[in-house]
């Protein structure tokens, strides 16, 4: 089991401030699919927002790892 819907708002729905921006890409589908969820779940939060939370969790998920891999 992930979670709660309430969990997952909090971590990744929470509207971010974000500055020094940079551009990125999706595909059509995945922008539609994130979008969706941003839209329908709560009021509010942004798809940038969305995506900087699911890219830092990941990145703080194999923060360990990252660092071996980039040692070899």
């Amino acid at each position: 089991k992930r979670g709660t819907l309430e969990a997952y708002k909090q971590t990744f729905l929470v509207p971010a401030k974000l500055t020094d921006r940079r551009a990125v890409y999706l595909s059509r589908d995945t922008q539609e699919r994130a979008d969706f969820v941003v839209r329908d779940w709560e009021q509010g939060a942004n798809l940038s927002s969305f995506v900087e939370r699911i890219v830092r969790a990941h990145l703080e998920d194999y923060a360990d790892e990252t660092e071996e891999w980039r040692k070899l």
